[in-house]
């Protein structure tokens, strides 16, 4: 019986030590990066960003910042133009997003582009040009 004990005892002290080593390991391991690591090696002014665009890094939102070779944004279609698309992020804010003859479109359904219509909910991949975003594509959900 006292064998067993001890036994049993060493199982859980090299179980314990094997969970802690691996803990351990895995904290050295993260990577760096608001997708990976967090938002901890963030600025304040990119977690500011992030909070009023809904958690998206780059989705731009009012007073976009220029020079911003693109991003994400999701939301809710507002109006579509021939040219152009405004959606509503979950800010609140609103954001137009202008089409391209290269923009391409995605849906859970047959003939996306056209079920981009106000109402839908949106996941866009923009460039951006100094203020002017454009959709490269659009997913309609």
């Amino acid at each position: 019986m006292t064998k067993k004990l001890v036994m049993a005892l060493i199982a859980v002290v090299l179980v314990g030590a094997g969970f802690f080593g691996g803990m351990t390991y895995q904290k050295s391991q993260t990577a760096s990066g608001p997708v990976a690591g967090g938002r901890g090696n963030l600025t304040d002014a990119q977690k500011a960003e992030m909070a009023a665009n809904g958690g998206v890094p780059g989705a731009g939102g009012p007073g976009a910042t220029s020079g911003r070779t693109g991003g994400m944004a999701s939301g809710t279609v507002v109006s579509v133009a021939s040219d152009s698309l405004t959606i509503k992020l979950a800010s609140g804010s609103s954001r137009t997003i202008y089409l391209a003859d290269s923009t391409t479109y995605a849906a859970t359904s047959a003939d996306a582009k056209s079920k981009l219509v106000a109402g839908v909910s949106v996941s866009i991949e923009t460039t951006t040009s100094g203020d002017v975003s454009t959709a490269e594509s659009i997913l309609v959900k």
